[in-house]
Formats: structure tokens, sequence, C-alpha cells
């Protein structure tokens, strides 16, 4: 995979009450723009407004969501994921959602309706 060498730590994860751990990877590539953000942890109603928050003040052609280690996912998470999902078709970027076989996401998304959901970060590139 030649995006892999690509990819570059660009930005610090929020501070403060946030219960969930971040990552975010820029893939400098020629042909697009797009990041990763990775989620870790817990994502529940003391932080899914800021993890929404979060998650819309990157902006790319495309953003990649990785929800793969997210350990608990309440309804009002998904409800969030769904906004940004439209803020991202607002400003016309595609907003594609990773899970790699891990049920707490899958589930909360496949509820939603809304989501493609991808294997792997790899998969969600093509």
């Amino acid at each position: 995979m030649a995006w892999r060498g690509l990819l570059k730590w660009v930005a610090p994860c929020p501070e403060g009450r946030a219960r969930f751990a971040c990552r975010v990877k820029q893939l400098a590539a020629p042909t697009t723009d797009a990041l990763v953000l990775m989620l870790f942890g817990e994502i529940d109603l003391r932080n899914c407004f800021e993890m929404q928050l979060w998650v819309e003040s990157h902006r790319a052609e495309r953003v990649v969501l990785d929800l793969s280690f997210v350990e608990f996912m309440a309804a009002c998470g998904a409800r969030r994921l769904v906004e940004v999902q439209d803020t991202f078709r607002r400003r016309g970027s595609e907003l594609r959602v990773v899970v790699t076989n891990n049920p707490i996401p899958d589930r909360m998304l496949r509820l939603a309706g809304r989501f493609e959901l991808f294997d792997s970060v790899v998969e969600a590139f093509r």
C-alpha cells in the first residue's frame, strides 16, 4: 500500500475532560487530500459533543474515522456522527467510517442507518 508512507501525525487530541483518546494522520498523496482520525475509549453523553466538535474541526476532501478501538458508544455518539456526516457533506467532504469487526460502533451506526461501514482503513481509501 503506497499510501502508508504518506501518513503522518498532524494534530493533538483534545485536552481536558474527554474520556476518549484520539490520533490524527494526514494523507499527503498528490491525488487526494485525506485524513485518518482514530478514536479510542468511550463515546458517551459526557463527551459526545466534544467528540463531534473535534472531528468537525478537521478539514479534508476525505476523512476516514477509525472507530475500531472504541469500547463503548452511546446513542448520542451515533447521533453526533450523523451530524458530523451532514456537516462534511455540506462542505463537499466525504466521511468514511471504519469499525474493523468491532460490534460496539458497528451495531450503533447500523441502527443509525446512514453510514457505509468499512473493515479497514485501506478499504476506506479504495
